[in-house]
């Protein structure tokens, strides 16, 4: 009996199961996938909403609106303290270094507005109304304290004296000449006269000198004597019915003029100096303690009236409303962002603000698991 075959043993294949590597590298590579279509379509879902101008003014409307109604909950003095703004303020008002760029750029502004043809086709009274001129001109008169001080200071220079030391001297000499000539009409007058002066010529060469000089210290001395009387009366002369008519008469000549008249006096150069002599000027105040004092007290003087109150509430002092920075925003925005999707650059720009958080271990977790 012939032998039995033995049975084919049956084999089976059995596959390697992968490393905890290659497993963890695969399921990494899915997610980096995912993270990136989910990049993609982030970016294009902004692309989207930037490059509609609908789009953008209905969301930055909804942004604005969360905005305000956060700020509503917030004190100035809480978002940002004095010793912060008083700091940026030194900062940029006094530390700055001011590079020739600028005064260069004011220079040529300022030269600009000069040759400006709107100063020959505007009138005074335009840029000036002639109610504005009167109440000005009121208030100003309501200074008497002060236009005191100016009379008595100036009646006390030594410029004032000399000057009416001079009018009087030359006042008492053509009296003089004039009364010498009245009695040079009288019969052997004359002859007399010039006698007499060639007497005394002889006697004392120097003589008409020393009159004349003795003369003007005599009225010297007067002038200063008096200066403090001379000023009273010129401050009870110039009253404010006086000083209102003179100037109203003035007024009244210039109105109409235009303004470039006032142009003619001070030349395109003469302008430029006197930016150069301000702007060297500025310099020099805005590092002195006077000007960091003075920065300093406007800035206390703001924190103790609104440092307490909300961001909206000094918002609305300020007379700015959600529709004026919803306005600003749309006639800036929209053009800046046509221009860089124009130059190939909005898309880089909002992918560079997405992919750091798409790139995360944080998202390639919750994407792998």
């Amino acid at each position: 009996m012939p032998a039995a075959k033995p049975k084919p043993v049956a084999t089976t294949t059995t596959r390697k199961a992968p490393s905890p590597k290659a497993k963890a590298t695969s399921v990494a590579s899915g997610a980096g996938s995912r993270a990136q279509a989910l990049l993609d379509a982030h970016v294009a879902w902004w692309q989207d909403r930037l490059t509609d101008d609908a789009a953008l003014e209905a969301w930055m409307r909804a942004e604005l609106d969360r905005i305000l109604a956060d700020a509503a909950k917030l004190k100035l003095k809480e978002a940002v303290s004095a010793a912060q703004v008083r700091g940026v303020a030194k900062r940029y008002a006094v530390d700055l270094d001011l590079k020739g760029g600028i005064p260069e750029l004011v220079s040529n502004v300022a030269n600009a507005l000069y040759a400006s043809p709107a100063h020959d086709k505007t009138k005074v009274v335009d840029v000036l109304p002639e109610a504005h001129f009167i109440d000005m001109l009121d208030k100003s008169l309501e200074l008497e304290s002060l236009r005191g001080d100016l009379v008595r200071g100036i009646a006390s220079t030594p410029i004032f004296t000399a000057f009416a030391s001079d009018l009087l001297y030359n006042g008492i000499r053509d009296y003089v000449a004039t009364q010498s000539e009245a009695a040079q009409r009288i019969p052997g007058a004359s002859s007399m006269m010039k006698l007499g002066k060639s007497v005394l010529s002889r006697a004392r060469p120097d003589l008409e000198q020393s009159v004349e000089q003795g003369l003007r210290r005599y009225i010297s001395r007067t002038v200063e004597a008096t200066a403090h009387q001379s000023a009273e009366l010129l401050i009870k002369r110039l009253d404010n019915r006086t000083l209102r008519g003179m100037a109203l008469e003035i007024w009244q000549g210039l109105k109409h003029a235009p303004v470039g008249h006032f142009k003619r006096e001070i030349r395109q150069l003469d302008l430029e100096e006197f930016f150069v002599l301000g702007y060297a000027y500025w310099g020099d105040l805005r590092k002195s303690k006077y000007f960091v004092a003075l920065l300093d007290a406007g800035i206390d003087s703001f924190y103790s009236q609104y440092g307490g109150e909300t961001l909206t509430t000094l918002l609305d002092d300020l007379g700015i409303t959600p529709d004026m920075m919803i306005d600003e925003g749309m006639r800036f925005a929209p053009p800046v962002i046509k221009l860089l999707a124009k130059k190939k650059m909005l898309e880089p720009t909002i992918r560079r603000q997405l992919a750091d958080f798409y790139a995360s271990p944080a998202v390639a977790e919750i994407l792998g698991g």
